[in-house]
């Protein structure tokens, strides 16, 4: 056995995480079995006493799993059964020491390969190389993304971006709702959309986590307005009109102060 490299991603594999989870614990076994070009003997005995030697589990069926799911490839030289680890060495970093593989390579004379294309291009998760069933997936909440947003520019920039992402239905979800409330915002409602990021730039610079400013409700300004009124008696200009008369033309008792002029009487003014 020898130490490998297990990345973070190998646990978020959606292909691997088909499978069993002792197939999994495997999978991780396998490469610390195989030699630096990931190629071992396919002693199912031997493999599960050194990987999985507390479990009770049928170890060719968990290998035949990782088989059917391409990340291993089965094959037979001169009637020498092997294991290959594919893109194994794309991923591992052997010491330098480590001694060469003595194990024949699939495509050397003699040799019968019982699968020889993989699915997936990396022993790790999400790469760019999907198998079709979760490409549809991205392809159907890709889909509700680009209704949502609301620039339909470069469609096709737009949908590599959301590859690159790969985002489950929970951050969809958070997308979307950030496109709610980035569409009533200031910066993407002036001149007309104007200023609204093209949905493939949105997407690498993780516009969702943005922070977005609601925009300012500006409250409508009241005016004073002031209602004057005119004295029948005097003509005067009034505030108040008391019984007929102005302020002034009440305190007199009715009499007109016609005779006063022209002028303002308010309640309180000198006579």
């Amino acid at each position: 056995m020898r130490a490998r490299n297990v990345k973070p991603g190998f646990f978020k594999n959606e292909i691997l995480a088909d499978c069993d989870p002792l197939a999994r614990i495997l999978f991780a076994g396998l490469w610390c079995m195989a030699d630096r070009e990931g190629r071992l003997e396919y002693r199912p005995k031997r493999i599960k006493a050194e990987v999985l030697p507390y479990d009770n589990c049928n170890v060719e069926k968990l290998i035949t799993q990782l088989s059917s799911k391409y990340f291993i490839r089965l094959y037979s030289v001169n009637n020498e059964n092997y294991i290959e680890i594919l893109n194994f060495r794309k991923h591992q970093n052997c010491h330098i020491k480590e001694a060469v593989s003595t194990i024949p390579a699939p495509g050397e004379t003699g040799a019968g390969m019982e699968v020889a294309r993989p699915l997936t291009d990396s022993l790790l998760p999400l790469t760019d190389s999907l198998s079709p069933t979760v490409q549809a997936r991205y392809g159907e909440l890709f889909k509700k993304f680009w209704e949502a947003y609301p620039k339909k520019k470069s469609k096709g920039q737009a949908e590599k971006a959301w590859l690159k992402i790969k985002p489950d239905e929970q951050l969809l979800a958070s997308i979307i709702a950030m496109i709610a409330r980035a569409k009533k915002s200031e910066e993407w409602q002036q001149d007309g959309g104007k200023y609204i990021p093209h949905p493939a730039t949105w997407l690498y610079a993780k516009g969702w986590e943005d922070d977005i400013t609601a925009p300012q409700i500006k409250e409508p300004q009241t005016q004073r307005v002031v209602i004057t009124l005119t004295c029948p008696a005097c003509g005067r200009e009034a505030m108040d009109i008391i019984d007929g008369h102005c302020w002034q033309c009440f305190q007199g008792g009715g009499k007109s102060a016609r005779e006063d002029g022209p002028g303002r009487a308010n309640p309180g003014e000198a006579g």
